[in-house]
């Protein structure tokens, strides 16, 4: 039986806004639990604020997606795609890190330092 991409786990995946904005990251646990990280019920429910229950966002597609007018929240796994995956933790992290350096997405900013991993620059 095929497994659904959003049931799969050791991936590298990319988010696209459809404003065109992209965020590429890593997870060794299944990509719908990270997805539910990124894309909390709340934001999914149309509300542009979080509720007082909750914490801060702390995923760069949250707070991108609060503040962008373009994001439809109707389909969200569609945002989502799997680029690579990997049994090993040391791949996944390399595969991350060439392919931050490939799509250089602007949400990923915050991970520049994974990519002194790879170049001396």
């Amino acid at each position: 039986d095929p497994v659904l991409q959003s049931s799969r786990s050791h991936v590298i995946y990319k988010f696209t806004c459809d404003c065109g904005s992209s965020y590429v990251g890593r997870t060794e646990r299944a990509l719908r639990e990270r997805m539910k990280e990124h894309l909390p019920r709340w934001l999914l429910e149309g509300k542009s604020s979080r509720p007082r229950s909750t914490s801060l966002p702390n995923s760069s597609i949250t707070r991108h997606i609060v503040q962008c007018n373009q994001f439809r929240a109707s389909s969200p796994d569609h945002h989502f795609r799997i680029l690579f995956s990997s049994p090993h933790s040391s791949s996944l992290r390399i595969l991350e890190a060439l392919s931050i350096v490939h799509y250089r997405p602007p949400l990923s900013l915050s991970k520049d330092f994974v990519l002194t991993l790879l170049l001396p620059w």
